[in-house]
């Protein structure tokens, strides 16, 4: 094989890669764009809109029981950050973290 053989083989193999890649892109970038056509299940009809509107105190509910659980959530985060570095302090502490030393090693 001739060195222009091999170029035309290789860029035909670039161009086939390239092209390749790029249809795909355009591929995934079209399916994404069909994304707004599909319904979101947020159209409800009028008779839900109106039970939800009489029930105005179970919205209020509902944003306590958020607010608990953020608190929940925000105390376990807490005692996490707390036992960690609780245990950082005590592997300082520990004999074993003076343990390694570092030395210098010369060829002979």
């Amino acid at each position: 094989m001739t060195i222009g053989e091999i170029l035309s083989k290789a860029i035909l193999n670039t161009c086939l890669g390239m092209g390749t890649v790029f249809f795909m892109l355009l591929f995934i970038s079209c399916i994404i764009y069909m994304f707004k056509f599909i319904p979101d299940g947020a159209d409800k009809n009028p008779k839900q809109e109106a039970e939800m509107k009489n029930t105005g105190s179970n919205d209020k509910e509902a944003s306590d029981e958020e607010a608990s659980y953020d608190d929940e959530i925000a105390a376990v985060i807490a005692a996490a950050i707390y036992a960690f570095e609780e245990d950082k302090k005590d592997i300082l502490k520990s004999e074993g973290a003076h343990q390694f030393t570092a030395r210098k090693l010369n060829k002979r």
